[in-house]
């Protein structure tokens, strides 16, 4: 009866998706309950299955060895279940990759694949779990950084984003891999979707802090985004941005707002 009675609380606390709260109540208070997490995999509402994926994605990240009976099933589901729960899975994978690469090394040409799937959705979710393994393990996701630089074109701005965002991370492991988005980046500063924008900037500081010299031409833009009427978040970011590359050059901002007749 216990059991039973903890199964629903878990049930019920996936379907409001309280995955922090989850996470650290079966680390802290039912470390034994992970197998009925997995279970819940197997779950015939999609929501139940989707969100428990979320979750052992969440928990692997941090403590991959707990949940490691659960990438085959993961796995498995990749492969046959609706694009929604694929989606989350994809993630989920993305975030065990990132704890312990070998537990999904074999699966990481898989989840390439997806970055041309039909749905933007499972593009996202490619992205978003590349980028998670890229972090830690930038040679292991080398053949999909063309695909992903290729998507910042792409004419989905939440594609434009995600690929933007992957790029900094893989970045900031590997500098070396993504060296030819920096440009693309630049020109993204004037994208036509402020979220675009934002992230533009954001992975260009991220860029920054190993290759200055190579985002030095993102200034006058940069200027630029703090100058005009812009949304709020973009201003901060693009300030933030540039004040630390700056620093890091040994610009005075003053001097190349005034030579550029920008501020």
């Amino acid at each position: 009866m216990a059991s039973e009675l903890v199964e629903e609380r878990l049930k019920d606390m996936l379907l409001k998706k309280q995955f922090n709260e989850l996470s650290n109540l079966l680390l802290r208070k039912y470390p034994n309950k992970i197998d009925m997490v997995i279970k819940f995999l197997k779950d015939k509402n999609p929501m139940i299955r989707g969100n428990a994926a979320l979750l052992i994605g969440l928990i692997g990240e941090k403590n991959p060895d707990i949940v490691s009976k659960a990438v085959p099933v993961l796995v498995k589901i990749m492969k046959k279940d609706n694009v929604a729960v694929k989606t989350s899975v994809v993630i989920a994978l993305g975030r065990i990759g990132k704890g312990k690469i070998t537990l999904v090394s074999p699966i990481v040409p898989e989840i390439i694949k997806f970055l041309k799937h039909k749905s933007p959705a499972m593009k996202q979710s490619a992205i978003v779990a590349l980028s998670h393994i890229g972090s830690i393990y930038p040679g292991v996701v080398k053949k999909a950084v063309p695909m992903i630089i290729a998507m910042l074109d792409d004419p989905d701005p939440t594609i434009r984003e995600k690929a933007i965002m992957a790029i900094g991370l893989i970045g900031s492991a590997n500098i070396h891999m993504v060296k030819e988005a920096i440009p693309i980046l630049i020109d993204l500063l004037s994208d036509e979707d402020s979220l675009v924008r934002r992230a533009a900037a954001e992975t260009l500081g991220i860029l920054s802090e190993q290759h200055p010299e190579g985002v030095r031409t993102a200034i006058v833009k940069l200027l630029k985004l703090q100058a005009q009427g812009e949304i709020w978040y973009v201003k901060e970011m693009a300030r933030d941005v540039l004040q630390d590359l700056c620093s890091k050059l040994g610009i005075d901002i003053r001097l190349i707002a005034k030579e550029k007749q920008v501020l």
